[in-house]
């Protein structure tokens, strides 16, 4: 009798921990820190038109006007930046203000070196090509046709007793500098003029345009007619006489 009792008692003991064990609390498990998501590194390279606005702002540090020798003052705005195998070159179309008629547009042009995120100056090439009349150019672009480095083509003309002349200005650009290559007359209007015999009108284009050789200029109008050049030395040269009319 006595054994079943103390056996009786051992279950009732051990009944009574299960239940307090289960009573415990249990502690708190933390969460696992959420994954960070990394942040991008901010980027050294410009695009579009911050990246202008940099090259802009480097080569016009003092402003978007500049005054030359002869006291013409001039404003910039327009730009283009060109990549070249040497770096970023920086075009900039100026216009005289209160220009006279023989007033000519210009090209200023800045050699840049790319700094953190934006550029440093090399140098400055102010008037690098001259043209046109009124204090502007008829136009400008950039072709890669005529050299090795990029080639500026800069048109302009000018308009004097009833006759009316053009030429595009061929400048390449290279690593130590922008240096003319040839001035090639592309268009000539006489009618104009009370000179006995003045009835040619002529227009050309370039055509035949092979690299670091040579290219031909096709005239239309009163009269038609090509004229070849070939590049000797640094320039670009008519290839005997031109049958363009004299300006």
């Amino acid at each position: 009798m006595m054994r079943k009792l103390l056996v009786a008692l051992a279950f009732a003991v051990l009944a009574v921990v299960a239940v307090l064990g289960w009573m415990r609390p249990r502690e708190a498990v933390s969460p696992a820190p959420p994954t960070a998501t990394p942040t991008p590194a901010p980027t050294a390279t410009l695009s579009g038109k911050d990246r202008l606005a940099a090259a802009v702002a480097v080569a016009f540090k003092d402003g978007r006007a500049r005054t030359d020798e002869g006291g013409q003052r001039y404003t910039f705005d327009d730009d283009k930046l060109v990549d070249t195998p040497f770096g970023p070159v920086l075009i900039s179309e100026g216009s005289v203000v209160d220009p006279g008629h023989a007033s000519a547009g210009r090209i200023d042009i800045a050699y840049l070196r790319p700094e953190g995120n934006g550029f440093t100056l090399v140098r400055n090439y102010p008037a690098a090509a001259i043209a046109g009349s009124f204090g502007r150019l008829s136009g400008w672009q950039v072709d890669d046709r005529f050299a090795d480095m990029p080639t500026l083509r800069t048109e302009g003309g000018f308009t004097g007793q009833g006759i009316t002349c053009s030429a595009v200005v061929l400048t390449e650009l290279r690593p130590t500098g922008p240096v003319e290559m040839a001035q090639v007359p592309i268009g000539v209007d006489n009618t104009g003029s009370a000179l006995p015999g003045a009835d040619d009108s002529v227009e050309g284009s370039f055509t035949d345009i092979r690299r670091n050789q040579g290219f031909a200029v096709r005239y239309s109008g009163s009269k038609a007619f090509t004229d070849r050049w070939e590049r000797k030395g640094d320039r670009y040269v008519p290839i005997g006489p031109s049958q363009v009319p004299e300006c």
